[in-house]
């Protein structure tokens, strides 16, 4: 059976799958403590689920599933299945996308990835680094696909060049130096999309799925202080493990410097379109870091905004080298809409999950786990959709098992996922984990008040004992508990 029949065949019982799993949950009894709204959601989710897992249909066509069924069975209304698509999240990576598109419609990003690659170095080891650099640099920007389909026809170009230049096949004279560089570019524009919350679709749907449902707002500079670090702690393994797994057997790499100036000076001097492109993605990157500091300036910029306004930019600024702007609207034809479609209904799908208390069910099932370790529970949690991710990708697992995922969490904390606000009527924050007489004992004590020499004197190592009551203890509690 050849690639093509079995994907035809995975596809068929995919969708035989999704409907038998729908009919089930939905005709069937609805469990104890399940309301039948949430039963139906169940049930959608389980149809959705299966598709997207074996693309019985286009991902992004399941992804409109919500806007069909969610009215047509009652479980919502056609506003509110439908407003998840617009999500501010959705435009911010719709903005995103734009700007990728415009530094592609003019070799932006190629420049860019050849100077980090030059900078670095052309021994075999450090053009290994320079396209480690430049792969997760431009996939913090630029979508993963885009920049590997960018950067492997360089790398493979630097392959045959030192073929041609050993005059033997690589395989024999360097047989893991192609290797690596092949597999350290798909490596590098995975772990560059962690970076920022543009850098790749998961990101931003976890962050419009925790404000969409529950409160929780995670802006593009505050994904990037956890995001970036990450990142940059997985850069160094990625080339330790590749190079201690197929050791680079080369020292030198015979006109590797002549291939990459060869490639750079086909690109030309920078133009004025590159330079006000690359102006245009900088301010907009700092806009994007710095916007927490400009909050009391303007409080109503908001991310999302940022990224519509730069696309806008490049659509009014002329390129200054041909009779067009910066960015056209036959380039931004060209941007993956599916993908965004994706996003609205995985939000659509996770709204009903949380709005039902389908989530909260399914936290509550998993009390039979809650004398695991911690670690056990998140390597569990972690580790489930793996399989699934290699046959969907990502994006449905994550719809999939975040709500449910968040949830359990809640439950082993005993706090509820979220509460409706009582200063914004109709949105929903976190409630704090502290109402639960089981956890007053994990509340941090209240620091003492210590004049000068007594730091001085804790500096040194001494012991400080302060007495605290139960009274004490009890009333930091009651102001986070609620009501």
């Amino acid at each position: 059976m050849d690639s093509s029949e079995s994907s035809s065949l995975r596809r068929s019982i995919g969708f035989v799958l999704g409907i038998v799993l729908f009919a089930a949950v939905w005709a069937g009894p609805v469990p104890e403590g399940l309301s039948p709204a949430a039963a139906k959601t169940g049930a959608i989710g389980l149809l959705m689920a299966a598709w997207w897992i074996t693309e019985a249909i286009p991902i992004a066509a399941t992804a409109l599933v919500p806007l069909v069924l969610f009215p047509l069975l009652g479980v919502s209304d056609m506003s509110a299945a439908a407003t998840p698509y617009a999500n501010p999240l959705i435009f911010l990576f719709m903005g995103g996308f734009m700007i990728a598109q415009a530094m592609q419609t003019w070799n932006l990003h190629r420049r860019i990835a050849l100077g980090i690659v030059r900078w670095v170095g052309v021994r075999p080891a450090s053009i290994v680094i320079g396209f480690i650099l430049a792969s997760a640099f431009l996939s913090m920007w630029v979508s993963n696909t885009a920049t590997a389909l960018m950067m492997l026809p360089i790398g493979l170009s630097i392959i045959d060049l030192t073929a041609d230049r050993l005059e033997a096949d690589i395989a024999s004279a360097a047989p893991h130096f192609g290797l690596v560089l092949v597999l350290s570019i798909a490596y590098a524009c995975n772990v560059g999309g962690i970076a920022t919350l543009i850098g790749t679709p998961p990101n931003a749907l976890l962050a419009g799925f925790m404000s969409e449902s529950y409160g929780v707002e995670v802006g593009f500079a505050e994904w990037m202080m956890i995001g970036l670090p990450v990142a940059l702690c997985l850069l160094p393994f990625v080339y330790l493990i590749l190079t201690w797994i197929y050791p680079i057997e080369l020292d030198t790499l015979p006109g590797g410097a002549d291939l990459i100036d060869q490639e750079i000076a086909d690109l030309g001097d920078i133009s004025r379109a590159e330079r006000r492109v690359g102006i245009v993605f900088v301010l907009t990157a700092l806009l994007w870091i710095t916007r927490p500091l400009l909050t009391d300036l303007l409080p109503a910029l908001s991310d999302a905004g940022i990224a519509m306004g730069a696309a806008l930019v490049l659509f009014m600024i002329p390129s200054g080298t041909e009779d067009r702007a910066l960015l056209g609207w036959p380039e931004a034809e060209d941007l993956p809409w599916g993908v965004l479609i994706l996003f609205g209904g995985g939000l659509s799908l996770a709204a009903q999950i949380s709005d039902t208390g389908l989530a909260e069910w399914v936290g509550g099932g998993v009390s039979a786990l809650s004398g695991w370790p911690v670690l056990a529970l998140l390597l569990a949690t972690v580790g489930k959709p793996i399989p699934a991710c290699r046959a969907g990708g990502p994006g449905g697992e994550l719809r999939v098992h975040a709500p449910g995922g968040y949830a359990a969490e809640c439950h082993h904390l005993r706090k509820r996922p979220a509460v409706d606000s009582p200063d914004e009527p109709g949105r929903r924050v976190a409630e704090p984990a502290l109402h639960h007489p089981r956890l007053l004992p994990r509340l941090p004590p209240p620091r003492p008040r210590l004049r000068r020499r007594d730091r001085d004197a804790a500096a040194l190592g001494r012991k400080l004992t302060t007495r605290r009551s139960p009274e004490l203890f009890l009333s930091r509690a009651d102001r986070y508990s609620p009501g």
